[in-house]
C-alpha cells in the first residue's frame, strides 16, 4: 500500500475533522432509530417485534462486515472505500425517507450497517496512516468522543426529531452529514492507494458467517434461551465457521486476515481489553434505563437524561484520557481503566440491591464512562501499534470483536432480566467479574515496546 507522510497543522485538523464526522455519522445512523421504533411500527401497521428487524439488521451487518470493510480499504484504498461508505448512507438515509413498507425499511437499514462496517475499519487505518505515532493516541481519543457522542446523540435526536417532524425525517439529517463528509474528505483527506492483494474467500466467508451466526445467535438468547434449539445450532454452526476460518487463515497464500495478528501482544490486548471494557457499556445501555425506570420509578425522559452521562462522560474525558495514555502507556491505560469499571460494577451491583439515591446513581454512571474511555481508547492504540493488524482486515477484525463485546453485555442483562426481572445488581456483577477478568489478563500479557509510553512535550 502507498506510504503516506503524517500530517501536521491545519492539514491535519481538517483531515480530523472530516474523519471524526465520518465516525459520527455512522454511529448515529444505527442508533437514531431506536426511540422512534413505535412509532415507525404504527405507521406501517407491524407489530414492534416485527419493526425491531430495522434494528437488529443494521447491527448484525454492522458486526458482521467490518473485517471484510477492512479488506476493501487495503485493496481499494481507505479514503475511497470511506468516500463510497458515506456516499451509500446518504443515498440509504434519503430512500429511508421514503420507503413504503417494513421490507424495503428493513433492506436500506441492511445496507446502512454494512456501509458503516466499511467506515469504522478505514477511520483507523487512515488516523495510523495519517498521524505521526507520538500524537497517535490524542489522535485516536478525538475517534473515541466522536463515537461517543454518535452513541449520546443518536437515541435523543431520533425522539426529538421524530415528535417534532415524524419518524421520517430521522434519515435526513445522517444523509446531509454524510455529503458533507464526502466533500470534506475529497478535499482534505490525502489519496491513498490500495494494494493489489486477492480476496481469500474462503477465509473471508468464513469468518463473516461465523460473525453472523454467532451475533444472531447471541440476540436470541433472551427470548428463546441459551438451551433453545435454534440458539445451539447457530452456535454450533459459528464455531464450525470460526474453526474452518483459523484452518484457511494458517494454510493459505494471502490470508484474509494476517495469522500475525494473533502472535502479537498489542493486538491480543487490545481485542481482550475492548471485549471485556464494551461488556460493561452493554450491560449499562440496558441496566440503568431499565432500573431506574423500573425500581426508582423515574420516567423514561428523565432515565434517558440520567444515562446519558455514561456515553457523556466518554466525550468529555476523551481528550484527558488520551494525554494520560501518551504520557503512561497504552498497557497502563487499559488496566486502570479494567480496574476502574470492576471496582464502579461492585458499587452499582451494591447500589441496585441496596436503592441508593440517584445523587449517588449519577456519578458512578459518570466514573464508568471515564473507566471505558480509558479502555477504549488505549485498545485503539494498541491496535494500530500492531504492524498486521494495521492492514488489510485485522483493524476490521477488532472492531467486530468490540461490537461482539457490546452485544454479550446487552444480552447477559436481558438474559438475566428474563428469569427475574428484579435481579439489576446481579447484572452488575456479572460485567464486574468481566471486567476483572480483562484486567488479570492484561497483568499476564507481556508488554511490547511499540505499546509502551511515548515523550509528551508539556510545551
Amino acid at each position: 500500500m502507498q506510504a503516506l507522510s503524517p500530517l501536521t497543522g491545519t492539514a491535519l485538523r481538517l483531515a480530523m475533522l472530516a474523519v471524526a464526522l465520518g465516525t459520527f455519522v455512522s454511529v448515529v445512523t444505527g442508533t437514531i432509530v431506536s426511540v422512534p421504533l413505535r412509532d415507525i411500527a404504527n405507521d406501517l401497521h407491524v407489530s414492534i417485534a416485527a419493526a425491531s428487524l430495522i434494528l437488529t439488521g443494521s447491527n448484525l451487518a454492522f458486526g458482521s462486515l467490518m473485517p471484510l470493510g477492512g479488506w476493501l480499504g487495503n485493496r481499494f484504498g481507505h479514503r475511497r472505500v470511506f468516500i463510497f461508505g458515506n456516499t451509500a448512507l446518504a443515498l440509504t438515509g434519503l430512500a429511508g425517507a421514503f420507503a413504503p413498507n417494513l421490507s424495503t425499511l428493513v433492506v436500506l437499514r441492511v445496507v446502512q450497517g454494512a456501509s458503516s462496517a466499511t467506515i469504522t475499519p478505514c477511520v483507523i487505518a487512515m488516523l495510523a496512516s495519517l498521524v505521526a505515532p507520538p500524537e497517535r493516541p490524542r489522535a485516536l481519543a478525538n475517534w473515541a468522543m466522536a463515537n461517543g457522542m454518535g452513541q449520546a446523540l443518536g437515541p435523543p435526536l431520533g425522539g426529538l426529531i421524530a415528535g417534532a417532524l415524524g419518524w421520517r425525517s430521522i434519515f435526513i439529517p445522517g444523509a446531509l452529514i454524510a455529503v458533507g463528509v464526502i466533500v470534506m474528505a475529497l478535499r482534505y483527506v490525502p489519496v491513498e492507494g490500495g494494494r493489489t492483494i486477492p480476496l481469500e474467500w474462503r477465509g473471508a466467508l468464513a469468518l463473516t458467517s461465523a460473525a453472523l451466526l454467532s451475533l444472531g445467535a447471541a440476540s436470541a438468547v433472551p427470548q428463546a434461551g441459551i438451551l433453545a434449539p435454534g440458539v445451539l445450532v447457530g452456535f454450533g454452526l459459528a464455531l464450525v465457521s470460526l474453526m474452518l476460518f483459523l484452518r484457511q487463515t494458517y494454510r493459505s497464500e494471502h490470508p484474509f486476515v494476517s495469522p500475525g495478528v494473533f502472535r502479537e501482544p498489542s493486538y491480543l490486548r487490545a481485542c481482550i481489553g475492548v471485549t471485556t471494557g464494551t461488556f460493561s457499556l452493554g450491560t449499562a445501555l440496558l441496566t440503568i434505563p431499565l432500573y431506574l425506570t423500573r425500581v426508582i420509578g423515574v420516567s423514561t425522559a428523565q432515565a434517558g437524561l440520567i444515562a446519558f452521562a455514561f456515553p457523556l462522560a466518554m466525550v468529555l474525558s476523551a481528550q484527558p484520557v488520551g494525554y494520560l495514555i501518551r504520557r503512561f502507556g497504552v498497557s497502563n491505560g487499559m488496566r486502570v481503566g479494567l480496574l476502574g469499571l470492576t471496582t464502579i460494577c461492585v458499587a452499582l451491583w451494591w447500589g441496585c440491591d441496596h436503592l441508593i439515591p440517584i445523587v449517588i446513581f449519577v456519578p458512578l454512571i459518570f466514573a464508568a464512562g471515564i473507566g471505558l474511555a480509558f479502555v477504549h481508547n488505549a485498545a485503539a492504540v494498541a491496535s494500530t501499534a500492531s504492524a498486521a493488524a494495521r492492514y488489510g482486515a485485522g483493524v476490521g477484525m477488532f472492531n467486530l470483536i468490540r461490537v461482539f463485546g457490546t452485544t454479550l453485555g446487552t444480552v447477559s442483562v436481558a438474559a438475566i432480566l428474563a428469569s427475574d426481572p428484579s435481579r439489576f445488581g446481579f447484572a452488575f456483577s456479572v460485567s464486574a467479574i468481566v471486567a476483572l477478568f480483562g484486567f488479570l489478563v492484561m497483568m499476564v500479557i507481556p508488554p511490547d515496546v511499540v505499546a509502551e509510553p511515548v515523550h509528551v512535550s508539556t510545551a
